[in-house]
């Protein structure tokens, strides 16, 4: 049997105090990382140096029965004392805990949907304008179409992600409004030009010269004749982008952009915080294969859509 005395203090009214600050190994482990890594304690919750005894070598905790035992010594008469224990809990699911103990597969099953939406908004708004700004710019040509082309060039030239965090750095504006500001800069870019790539080749055909000649307005041939004839390129831009913006969620998450969601990339923004190299690889690499496994599938989506509006494109 073996008692470690904590510390003594005065009874006051009211008060709280923390078994970490009683550890008699807390201020070794404190300026030893060395240390800090062989108990994982680094940004984390001292859990194993409660039970490793002073004396002891090493960092294996004495097996047995623990009790914490209190004594106050009441200068009135009637007084009572009354305490409690507060234990942080102990979850263990299938996806493992981060450093507050808390079940990862709570943020790691509710960050998809969000990535999800995230994705699939800004793809879809990114892909719809920029069809739209592209068969206009087509259509017209002359210095709308130069105009539309010199601002894509410009925009491809500055760094999209740089940009949203240098807005949300000055300004304190929300995910969303960073969401807002890519996409406006995504609309400028490489699926304009592959969308005026392919309007250029439609606005040659001989039945848009017809209804050219039946007396079509420009706005009934752009609506009615150029953009449904790129629907099988719209289609796979769209799924191809959507990975993107999941990526860039991601990215915005581990540079700790603010936000009330649980997403996948606050847990690795958790995880590069809290020291998950030191025994918990499993707190970073599971959001990751989630990101990764994710553009997978869009991937595999666009490739197989893509097979079946482009059949012409099975025998290349």
């Amino acid at each position: 049997q073996r008692e470690i005395k904590l510390q003594g203090f005065s009874v006051e009214s009211e008060q709280n105090f923390d078994l970490i600050d009683f550890i008699p190994r807390k201020l070794k482990i404190d300026s030893d990382l060395v240390t800090q890594r062989a108990y994982g304690t680094y940004g984390n919750i001292y859990t194993l140096p409660l039970f490793v005894p002073p004396d002891m070598e090493g960092e294996t905790p004495l097996p047995g029965t623990y009790s914490l035992r209190m004594e106050g010594l009441m200068f009135e008469d009637g007084g009572d004392l009354d305490a409690e224990l507060i234990v942080l809990g102990q979850v263990y699911g299938v996806a493992g805990t981060d450093f507050m103990r808390r079940d990862l597969l709570v943020p790691l099953l509710w960050g998809m949907p969000f990535a999800l939406l995230f994705g699939l908004f800004g793809a879809t708004v990114t892909t719809v304008l920029s069809m739209l700004l592209a068969a206009v710019g087509t259509w017209y040509g002359g210095w709308l179409d130069g105009l539309i082309q010199r601002i894509n060039e410009g925009v491809m030239l500055l760094p999209i992600l740089a940009v949203a965090v240098l807005f949300y750095a000055f300004f304190n504006i929300s995910i969303w409004s960073v969401l807002l500001i890519l996409v406006l800069m995504n609309i400028f870019g490489i699926p304009t030009k592959s969308f005026r790539a392919a309007f250029m080749q439609v606005r040659e055909s001989s039945y848009v010269e017809a209804a050219q000649a039946y007396g079509a307005s420009n706005g009934r041939i752009i609506t009615r004749y150029l953009i449904p004839r790129i629907i099988p390129v719209l289609i796979p831009q769209l799924v191809a982008l959507t990975p993107s913006y999941i990526f860039l969620e991601a990215t915005l998450g581990i540079f700790n952009i603010n936000s009330e969601y649980p997403t996948w990339g606050k847990v690795i923004h958790d995880a590069l915080i809290h020291g998950f190299s030191w025994g918990s690889r499993y707190w970073v690499l599971e959001p990751i294969g989630l990101v990764l496994l994710t553009g997978f599938a869009f991937a595999m989506i666009g490739f197989a859509l893509d097979q079946i509006l482009n059949p012409k494109l099975k025998s290349m």
